[in-house]
């Protein structure tokens, strides 16, 4: 596999039965994450979770090469560990999936379609 030292995104989907119902992109920064819901990868993920038909909240990682083309990573059928970042945008991917397979009315409100994000790690010792 070439080096990769372009940007990477994770890429957090909603989808049933090879349908994309929705997504957010993370891309990574030193330190923090900016999150869209109108990602560079959106295409590339279109295609994955159709051609595989994908189901479930599952999370794509993409790497660009230093001439910005992309290359898939992996591809998950579990949500990310940043998962929940893309909540702040007002994109609720669980409830999403949930009310598509139970076949419940549901509207989507995006609030803040670009955000950015830091995680805070704090260590707390026992006694």
């Amino acid at each position: 596999m070439p080096f990769l030292a372009g940007e990477e995104c994770s890429v957090d989907i909603a989808c049933s039965q090879g349908q994309v119902l929705a997504h957010a992109t993370r891309i990574k920064r030193t330190g923090y994450q900016d999150i869209t819901v109108d990602g560079p990868c959106d295409d590339i993920c279109q295609r994955l979770v159709t051609l595989f038909q994908l189901d479930g909240l599952i999370n794509i990682q993409l790497k660009q090469n230093d001439q910005q083309q992309w290359f898939i990573l992996e591809i998950n059928s579990r949500p990310a560990g940043g998962f929940a970042y893309s909540r702040p945008t007002g994109l609720n991917l669980i409830a999403e999936l949930i009310s598509h397979k139970l076949n419940l009315p549901f509207q989507r409100q995006i609030d803040q379609p670009n955000i950015s994000v830091r995680p805070i790690t704090t260590v707390i010792e026992g006694k």
